[in-house]
């Protein structure tokens, strides 16, 4: 997964789901939210991402697609809107977000920590090398 994009959803995300009740009107805009992202993350987690098997796991299961399916009524419908089932994908929506969240933000973490690694590794062998060969000039004893 692109660790800038991860880093983009991960804000987006995080805000959106934290800056919004998950009740009554935002019900709505927060499923459409889970959609989108989820797509967007679908897209960019590859078939042969080492990701993809956690994807799926976490974020592609039955109660996940509950709130995928939903399609909200016409706004000048009131026969067959539930508000209360609404309202409880809607909470369910909001609770993927933030785990989906989480999940990306780990994503960053595990990217930053193995790039410090990978320069600590890099500078320790920089380093090693300078001391066996030593620096500069050595005249020969004798």
């Amino acid at each position: 997964m692109d660790i800038a994009k991860a880093i983009q959803l991960a804000h987006m995300v995080r805000g959106a789901a934290e800056g919004t009740d998950p009740k009554g009107l935002a019900a709505d805009a927060l499923m459409n939210l889970w959609r989108q992202v989820i797509a967007a993350v679908d897209a960019d987690v590859g078939p042969d991402d080492e990701l993809r098997g956690e994807f799926e796991t976490l974020f592609r299961s039955s109660e996940t697609m509950e709130v995928e399916q939903y399609t909200p009524p016409p706004p000048t419908t009131v026969l067959g809107y539930d508000p209360v089932a609404a309202e409880n994908r809607a909470y369910k929506a909001h609770a993927l977000l933030l785990s989906l969240a989480g999940w990306l933000e780990g994503i960053v973490a595990q990217a930053r920590a193995r790039e410090e690694l990978m320069a600590n590794a890099q500078a320790y062998a920089e380093a090693k090398v300078k001391a066996d060969r030593g620096i500069g000039f050595r005249a020969p004893e004798g």
